[in-house]
């Protein structure tokens, strides 16, 4: 992400930057790195404020600025933040693969795999074309957010698979 920045901050210049804020997965839970980094923004580039919080809360405020409201952001993890007319905030689920996201791509991926582990057709079949003959090893591995990612590219196939499956029983 440094490097990312050192390539776009003088592509800005000479404009002064206020800010730099970085939403960030995990940001809640570390809040130690996220001091970190701020400090290492505020190092690296012109910006005179740098603010490193969960990707969840800059979602949240991109999508309802300061307003009350709830932001469900699903993706390869999943995470509901909501914001009520008094300023009071609510972060439920973003525990990551292994703890939460439930409803995630991660963890939609890594059900579908369990049932296939389990000999659920086709499921097994979808596996294997999408992850190769070790696709055992996805399913049996729950740790890391890499693989949380590879187990998120699976729910193209699931969600293709639960259609046809769908059209097939409507006949």
């Amino acid at each position: 992400m440094l490097t990312l920045l050192d390539s776009v901050v003088p592509a800005l210049a000479p404009t002064p930057l206020r800010a730099i804020v970085v939403g960030a997965a995990g940001a809640i839970a570390a809040p130690a790195a996220a001091d970190q980094l701020a400090r290492e923004l505020l190092e690296r580039t012109p910006a005179r404020a740098a603010v490193v919080t969960s990707d969840a809360i800059t979602s949240h405020v991109g999508a309802l600025g300061a307003e009350p409201g709830v932001a469900l952001v699903v993706g390869t993890g999943a995470v509901a933040v909501a914001l009520d007319e008094r300023g009071r905030l609510a972060v439920e689920d973003g525990g990551g693969p292994v703890t939460g996201d439930l409803g995630s791509g991660a963890w939609i991926g890594a059900e579908a795999l369990r049932r296939a582990e389990a000999g659920a057709q086709p499921l097994a079949a979808l596996a294997r074309a999408r992850f190769g003959d070790d696709w055992h090893d996805l399913a049996a591995d729950a740790g890391s957010y890499e693989l949380a990612r590879r187990r998120g590219t699976f729910v193209p196939d699931v969600a293709r698979s639960a259609r046809e499956e769908t059209r097939c029983r409507a006949r």
